[in-house]
Order: structure tokens, then sequence, then C-alpha cells
């Protein structure tokens, strides 16, 4: 994955760089998933909410499932989202 500190979820070519370099990523270490979509919500829509939804087809066998995940923003240096107390026992 390239550094992306300079990049702004703010701007939409951000966004869409970011969202085309994880998706690039999956497609390469992850060649089960599929049909892959990542979608970059802007930050002051985010409060509380998913920055980064990744959602596709994992085929496993013959089947295939739909899969679909939500990654926060730093939830840990933010007190409005809250970490996730799964984590916090693993540092």
């Amino acid at each position: 994955m390239p550094d992306f500190s300079a990049r702004s979820v703010e701007s939409g070519a951000d966004r869409d760089a970011i969202a085309a370099a994880i998706t690039r990523a999956i497609a390469l270490f992850e060649p089960r998933l599929v049909n892959v979509t990542v979608n970059l919500a802007p930050a002051a829509v985010t409060r509380g909410a998913p920055l980064v939804s990744i959602r596709g087809q994992m085929r496993a066998g013959t089947a295939v499932h739909h899969v679909a995940f939500e990654l926060a923003a730093d939830a840990a240096a933010d007190p409005a989202v809250g970490a996730d107390a799964r984590w916090e026992a693993h540092g």
C-alpha cells in the first residue's frame, strides 16, 4: 500500500485514489474475494460511522458468499467514536 498521509478523505479525488489502491491490494493478496467495491466516506459524515466499507463476493469451494467489512477511522484516537473493546486486550 502506498503512503496516504498526504491525502485527505475530504477530497473526492483522494478518496478515489485510496479506494483504488485498497481494491488493487485486495485483488493481489486475497484472490478469493471478487467483485470488490471499496468506499470511503468523508470525515464530516463518519462521526460514529465506518470510514471504509469493503464489499464483495468470497469464493469458498464451489460456493460464493457475499461479504462486507467496515473499517472505522482511528477509533482509539477519537473519543467520539470510541475504541472497540475486543481489541483493547491485544494492545
